[in-house]
């Protein structure tokens, strides 16, 4: 059954993080400026949020669940998991990186 199927939604989530955590190192290593790390933070969300609109609820329900364990094993603060999590289950992006902070 399609429906159920969440093989491609772990591989996304897995790669999305992966790519948050790049980021993130990246960022601290090269100490790009603020504006350049948030849009860059900014085109990660969006893609993740694009993704995530075409689920459907249980696949949605498993995406979230998997992207937030996912960012949890790269070493990333609980508060920043939350900001980008929710920023991908609630809608237009809402996180600015750690870099804002």
């Amino acid at each position: 059954m399609g429906w159920f199927d969440t093989k491609a939604v772990a591989e996304k989530a897995q790669a999305l993080a992966a790519d948050y955590c790049r980021l993130r190192a990246s960022g601290a290593a090269m100490a790009v400026g603020a504006q350049r790390q948030e849009k860059r933070y900014d085109k990660l969300a969006a893609e993740a949020l694009a993704y995530s609109q075409g689920l459907n609820l249980y696949k949605k329900s498993r995406f979230l669940m998997m992207l937030r364990a996912a960012l949890a094993a790269g070493q990333v603060p609980a508060a920043e998991t939350d900001a980008f999590v929710e920023s991908v289950m609630m809608g237009p992006l809402q996180l600015k990186g750690p870099a804002a902070r």
